[in-house]
């Protein structure tokens, strides 16, 4: 049932740069850095500031994005 519509699982963070160590070095995932500039996204280093966090995305061995939160302030 599940398998059968998608998922969009977000992770908050405190520290961005962290948890992007963290699911790079360690578990392995793939770190999106495509910087394809859309209407009101713009990202660098494959971070997007969406103004209130940034935002960053990872890509698992299955090609599964995962999305990574930082709330800023």
């Amino acid at each position: 049932m599940l398998g059968d519509h998608p998922i969009h699982p977000v992770l908050l963070a405190k520290d961005l740069a962290a948890a992007r160590e963290f699911y790079h070095d360690k578990i392995g995932l793939e770190i999106l850095m495509e910087n394809d500039d859309l209407p009101g996204l713009k990202t660098e280093d494959g971070i997007a500031d969406i103004g209130f966090a940034l935002f960053a995305w990872i890509v698992d061995p299955g090609k599964n994005a995962l999305g990574i939160m930082q709330l800023k302030g």
